[in-house]
């Protein structure tokens, strides 16, 4: 994977805590290296709705099997002409990799 590094800390919303304590959870207990699933995805999305610096990425479901904790692909989806979410603006290829401290 070639790009670039694009840090999306919120200073009002610790998602990286909430994934943490997601991925070391009753479900992958930090474990998680073998892909995620539908119910993963929608974790993971929905914690990315509660930032307006990631509220335009989306899991990419195409490639459920190749992400693992710490190391998700996504999708992202174009500004909605509000400047906020102008971040992603000329990365034409629409994909993309989040990443955090693993757990493990």
């Amino acid at each position: 994977m070639e790009g670039v590094f694009v840090p999306l800390m919120d200073p009002d919303i610790d998602q990286q805590a909430a994934l943490k304590t997601y991925f070391t959870g009753p479900k992958w207990r930090g474990h998680c290296y073998n892909g995620i699933d539908e119910e993963t995805a929608d974790v993971v999305d929905g914690i990315l709705a509660t930032s307006s610096l990631t509220r335009q990425l989306r899991v990419n479901r195409a490639k459920l099997a190749e992400s693992d904790e710490a190391w998700i692909h996504v999708m992202i989806s174009p500004a909605e002409g509000r400047e906020e979410y102008r971040l992603f603006d000329g990365f034409p290829s629409g994909r993309g990799i989040i990443t955090w401290e693993n757990s493990d």
